[in-house]
């Protein structure tokens, strides 16, 4: 939609960050092939790679398929029963604070 291409960051200064502080493995959480790649591109030892879990649902489906399509992206795509899916407007089940 906006004509750039699918992920654009690069990772070469978190490599420097990291070489700095004297890290040279780390295990990474992500489900971005590309983030493994470019961090041992630049030299850093990627030992294990952690999935971050995100449970689709009817709000982020779409997005998960596309990202998983078009950049490799690896979930688990599984159904989850439709009682568990938020709502627009759950703001009670999608609050990261609560509201007490």
């Amino acid at each position: 939609a906006l004509g750039l291409g699918d992920d654009l960051r690069r990772y070469h200064m978190a490599a420097a960050m990291l070489r700095d502080l004297g890290v040279r493995s780390i295990t990474l959480m992500t489900n971005n092939p590309s983030k493994v790649d470019q961090l041992r591109a630049e030299g850093i030892d990627v030992v294990r790679r952690v999935p971050h879990l995100v449970p689709p649902h009817a709000l982020n489906r779409g997005y998960l398929e596309a990202k998983r399509a078009r950049m490799g992206h690896m979930y688990e795509l599984e159904a989850l029963d439709p009682e568990d899916e938020p709502r627009v407007g759950d703001y009670d089940r999608l609050s990261l604070l609560d509201a007490e």
